[in-house]
């Protein structure tokens, strides 16, 4: 029987660490380590549980649990600070489950004594893990079912509320009702952990309402930024095509004045007409910078403002295939990193964008490059750089990557600001 006990005590360390690490495996991840610091990582965890039985208090392990699974998850599954959330929300509420589990086990001590000690803690163990089993099947199912966006830092903070108070105030009635409990049974308590588990529950599905609220709004906006794309695109096309008529209605004038400059011997002077007619001819075709219609008409636009304010152009991305990304994520990415580089790239002397893509290994990698000021630091997600911004851009472009696996890194070095957009083309 002491052999049973062992192996529970064993199996309960093992699915304690194991359980929190599944829910951040099976969850939207962003971050993809060395093998190695995922040993680290659960070492680590392990280390600070064993601290706690140490301890036994349970204030500390809470807040010690707590900080190092989100540590730990942050570095090694998810940055942000929705991930933060679900991490935080997950070991609050595991830790609730196993209270509970205590809680069921004084019940069971009160009404089941005759089968003993011994089977009574078996039992107690088998109830505690199919609590943490089911529940961590249950949350990792809300979180997929229900993928979240980033909200405001208000709002993030007013959610913490919920399962911090559940948590106080199950410690509360744990630690000051025993009298309670043990004149009217421990039935009323376990109703009211159930109950304060449905509650937590359900603050995850309104913060999916609010988050997916925010989703829709930001996605109206690219859509009318999309649209006024698509329409300067074709009111300019319009526009070429009417200068175009106006040229080709002259177009026998210039070659007869061409004709008349070089039969005369002036060469020069017919060499420079013919230049600067061919450079006409040049600006009224819309550049073809990709294949992709919706990426080639967010260039024309962003180019076309750029050299309007001095700036100069580099593309080389005419064999790149994104045909794969919806035009709603297109236009977030590129409209945001290229606004992004020609706000930097307009405030430095002999400013220029490029942008050039590279395939290897069946992974896309998109480079975009610009000048920027000396004191320039690269932006953390939702921290803006301008004046009256939020700072939501480079945190659309990282969501509307984590669409395709993709993933968005910053860098900047020697005064050149660079986004590296990473693509896995594999669909395994």
């Amino acid at each position: 029987m002491l052999i049973l006990i062992l192996f529970l005590n064993i199996l309960d360390l093992i699915l304690v660490v194991g359980l929190p690490f599944l829910f951040a495996f099976k969850t939207p991840k962003n971050r993809h380590p060395k093998k190695i610091f995922y040993v680290l990582g659960i070492a680590a965890f392990t280390a600070a549980i064993i601290a706690t039985m140490v301890f036994r208090n349970d204030v500390i392990s809470v807040i010690l649990l707590s900080t190092v699974y989100s540590l730990t998850s942050q570095l090694l599954f998810c940055r942000g600070r929705v991930a933060l959330f679900y991490q935080i929300v997950y070991i609050i509420l595991l830790f609730l489950i196993q209270l509970m589990a205590v809680t069921i086990g004084g019940f069971l001590i009160q009404t089941m004594y005759f089968l003993g000690m011994y089977w009574i803690q078996c039992l107690i163990f088998i109830i505690k893990f199919a609590l943490e089993i089911i529940y961590t099947l249950l949350i990792i199912q809300v979180v997929r079912v229900r993928s979240m966006s980033d909200v405001s830092k208000r709002q993030l903070s007013g959610l913490f509320l919920i399962p911090i108070f559940s948590l106080f105030s199950m410690m509360t009635m744990l630690i000051t009702g025993n009298s309670f409990y043990n004149r009217y049974g421990y039935g009323i308590l376990i109703v009211h952990v159930a109950l304060t588990l449905v509650v937590n529950f359900y603050c995850l599905y309104l913060y999916y309402d609010i988050s997916r609220n925010q989703e829709m709004k930001r996605e109206l906006s690219f859509a009318r930024r999309q649209n006024e794309i698509v329409y300067k695109y074709y009111a300019a096309m319009e526009q070429r095509i009417l200068n175009s008529r106006k040229i080709i209605h002259d177009m026998r004038n210039h070659i007869n004045a061409i004709e008349q400059l070089y039969a005369s011997g002036d060469y020069e002077k017919g060499t420079s007409y013919a230049n600067d007619l061919r450079e006409l001819l040049d600006r009224l075709g819309l550049k073809s910078y990709t294949s992709n219609r919706m990426l080639n008409m967010i260039l024309n636009d962003k180019m076309t403002r750029a050299l309007a304010l001095g700036i100069k152009e580099s593309i080389s991305i005419d064999t790149m295939d994104i045909d794969f990304i919806k035009d709603l994520d297109i236009t977030t990415i590129f409209s945001n990193l290229l606004d992004n580089a020609i706000d930097a790239a307009r405030d430095v002397p002999e400013g220029f964008i490029e942008m050039k893509s590279v395939c290897f290994n069946d992974m896309l990698t998109i480079y975009i490059k610009n000048p920027v000021k000396p004191d320039f630091h690269v932006p953390m997600p939702g921290v803006s750089t301008k004046p009256g911004h939020k700072g939501l851009g480079l945190s659309n472009v990282a969501r509307a990557m984590q669409n395709y696996r993709g993933e968005l890194s910053t860098s900047v070095k020697d005064g050149i600001f660079c986004a590296s957009l990473l693509f896995p083309l594999s669909k395994v």
